[in-house]
């Protein structure tokens, strides 16, 4: 359960800090990241969240902004992070630069994941590294914006998160310089949320039921996290459960970029080049041609929206749709492997073109990737539906939608939204920047509540109970909403009374281990081979433990010969997460 009263815009006489006190929070995002930060000094009641704005190198010089690209280029014995890097990408034909050797973006998605980028330098060969480079950004720009110690630094990760990739996350923060200790990892939809709540949150939620749903669907530039909540009032005070979280979904604004640099930008570049399909080969399309195209695409494409957004405001879009289209002055050039230069004059993108581009994106049937020789599809109704089924409730169900993330901007992604909700009212934040960075701000008000109280407004807890299932019946192991780790510290709890059911002398004894909810569902279900001989009776001692990321950890292993031990770990057992 989440205490939403600790979202507060101002101080509590009892909060009050001796001392300055420094907080950050980060973004560290697929596309891009940001940070925001929080200095409260002993006289002051009033809590400030700032943006971080961040010095980046490029090619011209110091470029300073809030978002930086998640992005890490070596260009001519100098490392461009961020926005250096984004130029880059742009000019990966005439610098023979190559994806993961020497530049590096989109790496967030193979977080956890066991490959490396052989070809990179040191120190650049696998995204753990990469995602070090662009914390180190934020680290180094924050102190030498003040002197100030930091005091803690929370950064946000998926929900969705597995343990091997919040390890990594971890680890890169480590290596980074930040201590990040497992309550300094926040999920993403849930950092958005307390960002919500803290700026409009109390004030439009006010009149809520006893018992409300309200869903975060977060469309980045990398991910599609979907995450449910139960909002309460106990009391007349504000309170959230978590419900259900959307698998991992490789899916995002990135996707859509590729999709028109691939099939509205690649086809004009080919018929004003007189060429066709078959004359540039799949490595060069896909390493040279598809990633020197990503910045206009993207480019075209918030611009398109930005037209369509506002035609919308006036009721004129209907009468201007068949001519509207978003173009560029600029020229791309590409340098072919053979010397051949091509030239893209004029590039555009039509209403036409880009609705096409989009439909297998906002199909209610594509529920699962389609992937061809460049780019992968998925629907954002894939993780919208799985977290609905996991939570057992349909789209009428849902009485809020708070849509985040820099995909949301665009127009035909919220009609998507409003046409599945039915009943919702969808909730955003007032501005394109403070829905670009309310992330990092929710993560920095976690911080602060780390430093203060002692605790953050997001506690770790168990949300439903999770028993044993044995033949003289169900066992609890983890109550309902008990607070993560459980139990205390590194502790295990014990569970004796288990007994091998069978004897066996030349063969090995099969015990099922099965996990249930408060619901009878079974969450976890595997089995545990002894080898002979064992006896009837032969007692069997369990120790177990949540951690503070919800997997169970647990060991069962024969009292007197405490070597035959089995252990098994679950991520999330409660929520699904596959």
């Amino acid at each position: 359960m989440y205490d939403l009263t600790l979202v507060t815009t101002d101080l509590r006489p009892s909060e009050a800090p001796r001392s300055a006190i420094r907080v950050i929070g980060i973004d560290l995002g697929t596309t891009n990241s940001a940070a925001a930060e929080i200095i409260v000094e002993p006289s002051q009641t009033a809590i400030e969240v700032n943006t971080v704005e961040v010095e980046q190198e490029t090619l011209s010089g110091t470029f300073f902004n809030s978002l930086v690209p998640s992005m890490v280029a070596i260009h001519e014995g100098r490392v461009y992070v961020g926005e250096g890097a984004r130029q880059i990408r742009s000019l990966v034909s005439s610098y023979k630069l190559e994806q993961h050797k020497d530049i590096f973006w989109d790496t967030k998605n193979l977080m956890g994941v066991r490959r490396t980028f052989h070809r990179a330098p040191p120190n650049f060969r696998s995204a753990k590294e990469i995602s070090t480079h662009v914390l180190e950004q934020f680290l180094s720009n924050a102190m030498s914006q003040s002197e100030l110690p930091i005091d803690r630094t929370v950064v946000t990760v998926p929900a969705s998160f597995q343990y091997a990739q919040r390890s990594d996350t971890q680890e890169a923060a480590a290596a980074a310089g930040i201590s990040l200790s497992d309550e300094s990892l926040l999920d993403e939809p849930v950092a958005a949320f307390i960002a919500y709540m803290w700026l409009r949150g109390h004030r439009e939620l006010v009149g809520l039921p006893r018992t409300t749903n309200l869903l975060v669907f977060d469309f980045g530039g990398g991910t599609c996290d979907v995450a449910l909540f139960g909002l309460q009032k106990i009391e007349g005070q504000l309170s959230a459960a978590p419900l259900a979280v959307s698998r991992y979904h490789r899916l995002g604004g990135g996707d859509i970029d590729r999709a028109i640099a691939l099939d509205v930008l690649t086809a004009e570049l080919l018929r004003q080049n007189d060429l066709n399909d078959l004359d540039i080969d799949y490595k060069e399309k896909s390493e040279v041609v598809i990633p020197t195209l990503l910045e206009l695409a993207e480019s075209l494409k918030i611009g398109l929206c930005k037209q369509i957004t506002n035609l919308k405001k006036f009721n004129r879009l209907e009468n201007e749709a068949a001519t509207l289209q978003q173009s560029s002055p600029k020229s791309s050039v590409i340098n072919l492997e053979s010397g051949d230069l091509l030239h893209l004059d004029s590039p555009r993108l039509t209403l036409s073109q880009f609705e096409s581009v989009l439909k297998p994106f906002l199909d209610r049937e594509l529920l699962h990737p389609q992937e061809s020789e460049y780019v992968t599809t998925c629907s954002i109704f894939a993780p919208l539906t799985d977290v609905l089924d996991r939570a057992g409730l349909a789209p009428t169900d849902v009485d809020y939608c708070l849509a985040v993330g820099g995909s949301c901007l665009i127009p035909q992604v919220q009609e998507a939204l409003d046409g599945f909700f039915e009943n919702a009212q969808i909730l955003k934040f007032k501005d394109v920047e403070s829905l670009q960075t309310c992330t990092a701000h929710g993560a920095a008000l976690q911080s602060l509540s780390l430093v203060l109280r002692g605790r953050g407004i997001v506690q770790p807890m168990n949300s439903d109970s999770i028993s044993i299932r044995t033949s003289s019946g169900d066992f609890e192991l983890v109550p309902a909403n008990c607070k993560l780790p459980f139990p205390d510290g590194e502790e295990w709890a014990t569970m004796d009374g288990l007994t091998v059911p069978t004897s066996v002398i030349s063969e090995n004894v099969d015990l099922r281990l099965e996990l249930i909810n408060s619901n009878n569902a079974i969450v976890m279900r595997d089995l545990w081979s002894i080898a002979p001989v064992v006896n009837k009776g032969d007692r069997l001692v369990l120790k177990y433990r949540m951690d503070a990321n919800h997997n169970l950890h647990f060991r069962l292993f024969l009292q007197d010969d405490p070597t035959r031990e089995y252990s098994h770990s679950v991520e999330n057992p409660l929520t699904n997460v596959v």
